[in-house]
């Protein structure tokens, strides 16, 4: 199974929807730049941001052993999610985790070739 795609939408030090695609890429080199703060190069990015996200989304595991509210971004304060592609040959899987969506709450879907496959347990 491969990752093929990441999305994050105010997910820590991300305000907004960013996605990144992996597949067919090969070997990835994830390098930033610290716009903010020009002098810290690419310290405090978001490069490490993205695979917590990918933590956060597979595995529930909130980063640095934080308190679950502490994904959101402070900025936006709701509405946070990461969405996770994932292949298998012509299958393809999408897991979402959310936390403070205005129109669901806090919880994680399970899709499968298009069908929601998810069960009530957030675990």
């Amino acid at each position: 199974m491969k990752v093929a795609r990441i999305a994050l939408h105010n997910f820590g030090s991300f305000y907004g929807f960013h996605h990144t695609r992996l597949d067919d890429r090969g070997l990835v080199f994830v390098k930033g730049v610290n716009l903010d703060e020009p002098k810290m190069e690419s310290n405090g990015a978001g490069k490490s941001t993205m695979f917590d996200g990918l933590d956060w989304a597979l595995f529930g595991v909130v980063p640095k052993k934080d308190k679950s509210g502490s994904v959101v971004n402070d900025e936006a304060g709701k509405d946070c999610y990461v969405l996770v592609e994932l292949k298998e040959g012509e299958n393809t899987w999408y897991v979402l985790r959310y936390r403070g969506l205005t129109s669901a709450g806090n919880g994680v879907k399970l899709i499968y070739n298009g069908k929601n496959v998810s069960t009530m347990d957030t675990k």
